[in-house]
């Protein structure tokens, strides 16, 4: 196909089948892949030529797991998507379930958090998602930091993380994080992660202390 499909785009014109003239076409052609085309075109298995045609413009699109700041948006979107099919009062989603998304590797993508989202949406009672709605491979495989706070902990910033009578929680909380993320170098997935709170919510804090 790739040759007829190359020759299309050039001449501008097509042949149907058992037809004795060629037929002009005017057409926009959006192709889509989850395949490395570059490498597929050193390999020999799709042509070069065809290849620069389509690539005039090209969106390169990040996986789920790469861009888990989305993941509390697309939540909400879909359990308001799935509340009717579902028959279903489940309006938000616990923060400890949202940790849970935000930790799994999604090898489904989008679609695999929809699907899980329309599960524990059938299954859930009352208006609130939890962990124990969601599938098991997400609860038992999300991934994890290689180092825990703990273990992050040095005789030094132990101290650091010490405080005086009288301090309030909110400035443990500021301190926590900011000191959380200055040991993780600014990495805010895994700063959430390790304090087990959803990306969004972290950013709402770092806005809130000007951090």
């Amino acid at each position: 196909m790739q040759p007829k499909l190359l020759r299309a785009i050039e001449a501008g014109e097509i042949e149907r089948v058992g037809g004795e003239k060629p037929i002009a076409i005017d057409v926009r052609i959006v192709a889509a892949t989850n395949r490395d085309l570059a490498q597929a075109v050193e390999n020999k298995t799709f042509r070069e030529d065809l290849y620069y045609r389509l690539n005039m413009a090209s969106i390169s699109l990040p996986t789920l797991s790469e861009r888990l700041e989305d993941i509390e948006d697309l939540v909400v979107y879909f359990l308001e998507k799935h509340r009717l099919s579902c028959d279903s009062e489940v309006s938000e989603i616990a923060p400890s379930a949202l940790a849970l998304l935000e930790g799994y590797s999604w090898p489904g993508n989008v679609r695999e958090l929809e699907n899980a989202i329309e599960r524990g949406s059938c299954f859930a009672k009352g208006e609130i998602l939890l962990p124990e709605h969601l599938p098991e491979e997400i609860r038992m495989c999300q991934k994890r930091p290689v180092n825990s706070l703990k273990k992050l902990l040095t005789s030094e910033n132990e101290q650091e993380m010490s405080f005086p009578m009288g301090t309030t929680l909110e400035a443990m909380e500021e301190t926590f994080i900011s000191k959380t993320l200055a040991w993780l170098d600014g990495n805010r997935t895994k700063t959430a992660s390790m304090l087990g709170i959803g990306i969004r919510t972290l950013q709402r804090k770092l806005k809130k202390y000007g951090v």
